[in-house]
């Protein structure tokens, strides 16, 4: 924990990440220890995304493909079709260089 949220915990300590299904599922209790950890440090909120990359591509150019893919994207959830593409593009060059990592 390098982060100090000591002294902002109302909606000032968000952590937002993206993960596919497939690394949340082969990593798993990592991702416990990083929720039991986060908190005991004072982690307010955990926003996260389980998609994959590819599903977002296809989903932005054919939104009929998953009608009703939810996204969370700064302190909002939306079907994914909905917002302005350059949000799409952001959150899909986030999930790409979050696959990248793993």
């Amino acid at each position: 924990m390098h982060l100090d949220y000591k002294d902002n915990r109302v909606n000032g300590n968000v952590v937002d990440f993206v993960i596919t299904p497939t690394a949340l599922r082969k990593n798993m209790d990592k991702y416990v220890k990083l929720l039991k950890v986060g908190f005991r440090g004072g982690m307010y909120q955990l926003q996260m995304n389980v998609v994959s990359s590819n599903t977002l591509v296809v989903t932005r150019k054919e939104p009929n493909q998953f009608p009703n893919l939810v996204v969370r994207m700064w302190g909002f959830s939306a079907y994914f079709k909905d917002p302005p593409d350059e949000y799409k593009d952001l959150l899909i060059r986030r999930a790409k260089e979050s696959e990248h990592i793993a």
